[in-house]
């Protein structure tokens, strides 16, 4: 039906997806691109096999539905930790548990941040539909932005096990500027420092990192 709106001139649809069984039964994930070929009856039609870019999205959706389900129980994880370190009196064995959570989640956390890497250099060699490619990044940012988020409660445990504070004269605006910077602000969002040039003895670490969460939040 198609073809015959082209060859009668009026507008039809040039983008075609659906999925085709090859003479050995398997199911392929195909996507056509028809034009018609001016001044002629003839229709230009180029066939692409998206079947491994299709298996490729569905295995990111995955890793980042699990990796969201992760990041949410995370949080609640170092709260029973915390709470049961307390029951205890334990709260010196703090850094051992540090070291327990680092050892569990900064190996997957890297492995996906791998992962997340080498679909970036293959995507820059292989033909995507249109719009795959930009559906494709949006995907591996939400990953990265959730695998960037769990590295940071594990910092936050590190920062725990921290002894006493080191003072030193620190501008305030300064660190709120600081601690801004490491802040992705969505685009709709318009931030405004207002704050004095003053100057106060803090620890610079400690107060940056309060100030990256409370923004965060």
């Amino acid at each position: 039906a198609y073809k015959q709106m082209r060859l009668k001139g009026e507008q039809a649809p040039t983008e075609y997806e659906y999925k085709v069984m090859d003479k050995n039964g398997r199911e392929h994930d195909v996507i056509v691109y028809a034009q018609s070929i001016p001044n002629t009856k003839k229709i230009l039609a180029i066939w692409v096999d998206i079947t491994e870019e299709k298996k490729m999205f569905e295995q990111i959706k995955e890793q980042q539905k699990k990796l969201e389900e992760y990041a949410r129980n995370l949080e609640k994880m170092v709260e029973e930790k915390v709470k049961e370190l307390r029951e205890k009196e334990m709260l010196a064995t703090l850094g051992m548990m540090t070291i327990m959570v680092a050892h569990d989640l900064r190996n997957p956390l890297q492995a996906i941040s791998n992962y997340n890497f080498l679909i970036n250099e293959t995507i820059k060699y292989i033909q995507l539909p249109n719009g795959a490619r930009e559906k494709l990044a949006k995907y591996l940012q939400a990953t990265e932005r959730d695998v960037n988020y769990m590295d940071k409660i594990v910092k936050d445990l590190q920062y725990l096990g921290k002894q006493e504070a080191k003072l030193e004269p620190v501008n305030i605006k300064t660190l709120v500027e600081e601690a801004l910077k490491q802040v992705q602000i969505p685009e709709n969002i318009k931030t405004i420092v207002d704050a004095d040039d003053v100057q106060a003895q803090l620890d610079k670490n400690l107060i940056t990192r309060t100030l990256y969460n409370l923004i965060l939040n």
